[in-house]
């Protein structure tokens, strides 16, 4: 039984393995067309203060975007090396039903990497779904620890609070 258990969580680990390296590889083509994007922004006609905003915005990204790219990497590769735990199916409150006050830097950051999952969502809903029931039914879990890699959340958050690690702007984010 223990062997068994042993070779799932080897199976599982390798998952998420692979699957932060598939991601990891995908960083270095998501900065290159946001440099691109960037780029086609400077270059549109618009008004002065406008177009100050997007040069300064090209320069700020151009240094910084290899520590970006770096640091989400690195997350990740933490992330997908944390053994996750089986997770309670009861309903409750995970901090002990204590409140807590959010600094608005931490809830924007929320908010980007929320509207972020989403998108990644659009694009690979039943592919992350069908990952997650496999995973799922693999660790014989009721569901995905909060922090894992394979929670499109946490990718999400991640890709967010790097760009700011890096020294890059929220509104350069929103650009």
């Amino acid at each position: 039984m223990a062997a068994n258990h042993q070779k799932v969580s080897l199976l599982a680990r390798q998952a998420r393995e692979l699957f932060t390296e598939r991601a990891v590889r995908v960083l270095p083509d998501l900065a290159r067309v946001v440099k691109e994007r960037i780029l086609a922004l400077v270059d549109q006609p618009a008004g002065a203060r406008e177009m100050q905003e997007r040069r300064d915005a090209w320069l700020s990204f151009q240094p910084n975007s290899a520590a970006w790219v770096t640091g989400t990497a690195r997350a990740w590769k933490q992330m997908a090396a944390v053994v996750p735990q089986a997770t309670s199916t009861r309903g409750g409150f995970e901090s002990g039903g204590k409140f807590e006050l959010m600094d608005n830097e931490v809830m924007e950051t929320s908010i980007l990497a929320s509207r972020l999952a989403l998108r990644l969502l659009d694009f690979a809903s039943w592919e992350l779904n069908d990952l997650r029931l496999r995973i799922q039914s693999l660790e014989n879990i009721g569901e995905l620890q909060k922090d894992d890699i394979f929670r499109p959340e946490v990718l999400a958050r991640h890709v967010v609070e790097q760009w700011t690690h890096a020294g890059l702007s929220r509104e350069l984010w929103m650009m």
